[in-house]
C-alpha cells in the first residue's frame, strides 16, 4: 500500500451546478438568523456572524439543490445554517454528557410533533419556522416521514455523546447507523421533493432500486465528508469518523485508512450509476404514468446533483479546515448556544 499522504478526495462523475439565487439567499439567511438571535456579534451567547458567513452553508444548498430558487432556496439556506448551529454545542462539554444531551435534544425534537408555538426560546422558534414552512403543500405521508427524519438526525447526537464518553470508535456497523442519523441525509432527500415541486409515488419510493440509491447517496455523501474532515477531527479528538474507525479497527495509519475508505466510496459511486441507469425500466415495470415517471427521474437527478454539489463543498469549505478546528471552542458553549434548559 502506498505511503504517500491521501488528500481525502475521490474520483466521481458528478457535475457541480449552482443556483443563480445564491447571493440574495445569503443576504436573506443572515438576516433571518439574526432576527431569531441565533447568530450575532456577542461572544459566547450566540454563533458568531463572521463564522456563520465564512462556513458558506448557503453555497452548500445552492450547489446541492441548484434547481431551487427564491423562497425555496431561502428555506434550504435557513435549514442548513441551523444544522451547523445545532451541531456546534456538542463539540464542548455537552457533547460528552449523554444524559444532558438527550434532555436538550428532546426539547428540540418536540417541535416536529406539536403545533404549540407559544413562548419558544429563539433556537426552537427558528427551528419551528423551518418546519412550518417546509410542510406547506406537502402530503401527510411526506410530513410523517420528514418528522421521523428530523428525529433520527437530532437523537444521533445522544449516541455520538455516548461514543465520546467511551473514548474509542464504534464498531463499523454501529458507526454507520449513528453516522447516517447525524448526517441528516433523510432531511436532504425530503427537501429534494419539497423544493423540486414533486413527490415520488409510494410504489417507486419503496422500491429496492430507489431504496438502494438513497442508501448509496447517503453513504457516498457521508464518507466523502469523513474523508475530507478526518485530519480536523483527529486533531480535536473527535472519533465519529469512518476513517478513524477503520484506523482503530485495522491498526493502520490514517492515510492507509483514508485509502481504504476512498476505494469503498468509489465502488459505491459505480453502483449508484448502475442503479440510476435502471430507473426507466423500474417505472415501466410498475406501470407509472408520465407524471409519476417524471417524478422518479427528477428524484434520481436530484441525488446526483446533491452528490456533485456537496462533495465540492466538502473539499472547499472553511468548515473542514484545521483553522476551523482550532476555533471551534468559541461556539462549543453547551446549552447557551441554544438557550435551552439543562435537566435538573
Amino acid at each position: 500500500m502506498s505511503s504517500e499522504p491521501h488528500d481525502g478526495r475521490v474520483a466521481h462523475p458528478f457535475a457541480v451546478r449552482c443556483s443563480p439565487d445564491l447571493e440574495q439567499s445569503l443576504a436573506h439567511t443572515v438576516d433571518w438568523h439574526l432576527g431569531y438571535g441565533v447568530i450575532g456579534d456577542a461572544e459566547g451567547a450566540t454563533y458568531p456572524i463572521d463564522r456563520f458567513v465564512k462556513i458558506e452553508t448557503t453555497r452548500l444548498v445552492a450547489q446541492g439543490w441548484p434547481y431551487a430558487r427564491g423562497a425555496d432556496l431561502d428555506l434550504l439556506a435557513d435549514f442548513m445554517g441551523m444544522a451547523a448551529i445545532t451541531d456546534e454545542p456538542f463539540d464542548g462539554p455537552l457533547g460528552r454528557d449523554p444524559i444532558q444531551t438527550a434532555h436538550v435534544i428532546s426539547q428540540a425534537a418536540e417541535i416536529f410533533h406539536t403545533e404549540d408555538r407559544a413562548d419558544l426560546p429563539p433556537y426552537l422558534a427558528a427551528l419551528a419556522d423551518i418546519w412550518d414552512r417546509s410542510r406547506q403543500g406537502m402530503s401527510r405521508s411526506w410530513c410523517e416521514r420528514a418528522a421521523y427524519n428530523y428525529d433520527q438526525w437530532l437523537y444521533a447526537h445522544v449516541h455520538e455523546a455516548r461514543g465520546r464518553v467511551r473514548g474509542t470508535p464504534e464498531q463499523f456497523e454501529d458507526y454507520l447507523v449513528i453516522r447516517r442519523g447525524s448526517g441528516g441525509m433523510g432531511i436532504v432527500f425530503d427537501f429534494m421533493e419539497r423544493t423540486g415541486g414533486f413527490e415520488v409515488p409510494p410504489a417507486a419510493f419503496h422500491s429496492p432500486e430507489l431504496r438502494r440509491m438513497r442508501d448509496l447517496t447517503e453513504d457516498i455523501s457521508l464518507l466523502t465528508n469523513d474523508l475530507i474532515s478526518a485530519p480536523k477531527e483527529e486533531m480535536v479528538g473527535d472519533i465519529d469518523n469512518l476513517v478513524l474507525v477503520r484506523k482503530h479497527e485495522l491498526g493502520c495509519t490514517r492515510d492507509e485508512a483514508m485509502r481504504l475508505v476512498a476505494e469503498d466510496t468509489e465502488q459505491m459511486i459505480d453502483r449508484f450509476c448502475a442503479l440510476e441507469s435502471g430507473l426507466p425500466a423500474l417505472c415501466e415495470q410498475i406501470g407509472l404514468g408520465a407524471a409519476a415517471t417524471d417524478a422518479v427521474h427528477r428524484y434520481g437527478a436530484a441525488m446526483r446533483l446533491w452528490l456533485g454539489g456537496s462533495i465540492d463543498w466538502y473539499y472547499t469549505s472553511f468548515r473542514y479546515s484545521l483553522e476551523y478546528a482550532r476555533t471551534q471552542s468559541r461556539t462549543a458553549n453547551g446549552h447557551r448556544a441554544w438557550q435551552l434548559a439543562p435537566s435538573r
